[in-house]
C-alpha cells in the first residue's frame, strides 16, 4: 500500500459549483496576473488535460473565468465538445506559468484527468457521477448524492470519494488508490489489475476480482463474493 498526501478540498460556498484549474508551466515572464471572463460553458462534464489543479462546486448560473499572467492568456484554451468543458494550454511549446480556472455548473455529471494534474470538487448530485484518470493526477469529490458511481484509474492517481450512492463500479489497472471509505454504497463492483488498493464502504453486496498485487478494503458489512487472483486481498472490517 503506498502512502500519499490526501488532497484536501477547498472549502466552497453552499449551493455554488465552481471549477478551479492550476496549471504550472517553465518559470517565465508571463506578466502581470489578471483574470478574464470566457464565454458561459453549456456543460455537465469537466475535462482536464495535463497539469494543474481543479476545483468543482454546485451553482445555479454557469460561468467561467481563468487567472493568470497576461502573455499566457492566449495560450489557454477552453471548449466545449458534448457537454464536456476540456481546459488546458494550446498545442506548442508554451509557457503559462500559474493558472487558475473558475467555472460554475449547475450539474456535474463527470470528471476526467488524462496527465498529472490535480480536481479537488465539491457537490455531484442526480443519477450518475464518473471519474476518470489517467495518468498521475488525483481526484477528490466530497458531498456527492447520485444514484450510480462509476471510477476507473489507468496510471498512478488516487480517487477519493465521498458521500452517498446506491450503486458504485470501481476499476483500477495500475498503482492508483481508491479511497472511497467515506462513500457509502448498497452494492459495489470492485476490479484491481494490478497494485492500486481499494477501500469501500458497502452494506448489501460487494463483488471483488483481484488479479495482481491490489488490496481491497471494505466496511459496511455487506456479503462478499470474490475472485482473487495473485498477492493481493480483500480484507474487511
Amino acid at each position: 500500500m503506498r502512502s500519499r498526501p490526501v488532497l484536501t478540498v477547498l472549502a466552497a460556498t453552499v449551493g455554488v459549483v465552481g471549477v478551479v484549474v492550476v496549471v504550472a508551466g517553465c518559470a517565465a515572464d508571463v506578466g502581470p496576473r489578471m483574470t478574464e471572463q470566457r464565454d458561459t460553458p453549456d456543460a455537465r462534464a469537466v475535462e482536464l488535460m495535463g497539469s494543474g489543479s481543479v476545483r468543482i462546486e454546485h451553482g445555479e448560473v454557469a460561468s467561467l473565468s481563468v487567472t493568470a499572467g497576461e502573455r499566457a492568456m492566449a495560450h489557454l484554451v477552453d471548449e466545449v465538445h458534448d457537454g464536456v468543458l476540456r481546459l488546458g494550454v494550446a498545442p506548442g511549446r508554451h509557457r503559462v506559468g500559474r493558472v487558475e480556472w473558475t467555472v460554475v455548473l449547475p450539474e456535474l455529471r463527470a470528471v476526467s484527468v488524462r496527465g498529472s494534474g490535480d480536481v479537488l470538487a465539491r457537490g455531484a448530485t442526480g443519477e450518475r457521477l464518473t471519474v476518470t484518470v489517467m495518468g498521475s493526477g488525483d481526484v477528490r469529490v466530497d458531498d456527492v448524492d447520485v444514484q450510480d458511481v462509476s471510477v476507473a484509474i489507468r496510471g498512478s492517481g488516487d480517487v477519493v470519494l465521498a458521500g452517498v450512492t446506491d450503486r458504485q463500479q470501481v476499476s483500477i489497472e495500475g498503482s492508483g488508490d481508491y479511497r472511497g471509505a467515506d462513500l457509502s454504497s448498497a452494492t459495489a463492483v470492485v476490479t484491481v489489475r494490478g497494485s492500486g488498493d481499494t477501500w469501500v464502504h458497502v452494506v448489501d453486496e460487494l463483488e471483488v476480482s483481484v488479479r495482481g498485487s491490489g488490496d481491497v478494503t471494505h466496511t459496511g458489512g455487506a456479503a462478499v463474493v470474490q475472485d482473487v487472483a495473485g498477492s493481493g486481498g480483500v480484507r474487511g472490517r
